[in-house]
């Protein structure tokens, strides 16, 4: 999907970096390998700032007759939430457990049927793509069935010129002032104008990004459906 014109590429926020500290709105060189780490200092400050709904993404994942595990996403970070079943499905949630849990009940009795046991299992690191997770099942599924989950992201750092940063365009000038911030903290020692422009925006992004939260009624509200009282004897 396409990027509103106002969402920012990283390309975008080293060369806006590039103009304000070294006069370059095209930098290389060392300036350009100093303007991508402001950058990606100021974004990894601005995604721990916050608990941003972004950050938290609903998935999917198809489970084949006779499947036992399956990789998670690449930017898993930890389950948040239950781990269900389609919408069709009626099945109760599964139970977490440890690793070791499911090794052991298959080491007990290896059959197929409905999961009702699940673990998070570290998959071997590999330099090329960072560390992956997979989900274990128990028992392996004697269907083809579907999981959904909510998880918390494991943010990547921006490495292309044509990157997007996670927020999209609604915290666009957020991030950039939090690469400032991280320039000013790294040449002063101390915070600054452009820490304060940081705060500033970092409300109002948080503002936006409780907009984006279901509405949820308070204590105290009265929520029920007042029903007409029906007439008892002829009297209302």
């Amino acid at each position: 999907m396409t990027q509103p014109t106002t969402a920012w590429k990283f390309s975008d926020y080293y060369n806006a970096i590039g103009e304000r500290i070294f006069n370059d709105a095209a930098p290389t060189g060392t300036s350009l390998v100093t303007c991508k780490r402001y950058v990606n200092e100021g974004y990894q400050e601005f995604l721990q700032s916050h608990t941003w709904k972004f950050m938290y993404p609903t998935a999917s994942l198809t489970l084949s007759s006779g499947d036992g595990e399956e990789t998670l996403p690449d930017d898993f970070g930890a389950i948040d939430g239950a781990v269900s079943w389609s919408a069709d499905s009626c099945y109760p949630d599964l139970i977490e457990v440890s690793p070791d849990e499911i090794r052991r009940r298959r080491a007990s009795n290896d059959y197929e049927g409905i999961p009702r046991f699940y673990a998070i299992s570290p998959l071997l690191f590999v330099t090329a793509t960072g560390q992956q997770w997979e989900i274990q099942i128990y028992p392996k599924t004697n269907a083809d069935m579907t999981l959904a989950f909510q998880y918390r992201r494991c943010a990547a750092l921006l490495s292309g010129a044509t990157d997007y940063p996670l927020g999209g365009s609604l915290h666009a000038i957020t991030i950039l002032h939090a690469a400032y911030m991280v320039w000013e903290y790294e040449t002063r020692g101390e915070a600054g104008f452009n820490t304060q422009r940081f705060q500033r925006s970092l409300e109002r992004s948080i503002i936006l990004d409780n907009d984006l939260r279901p509405r949820i009624v308070g204590a105290g509200q009265n929520t029920s459906i007042q029903l007409p009282i029906p007439a008892i004897d002829g009297v209302e």
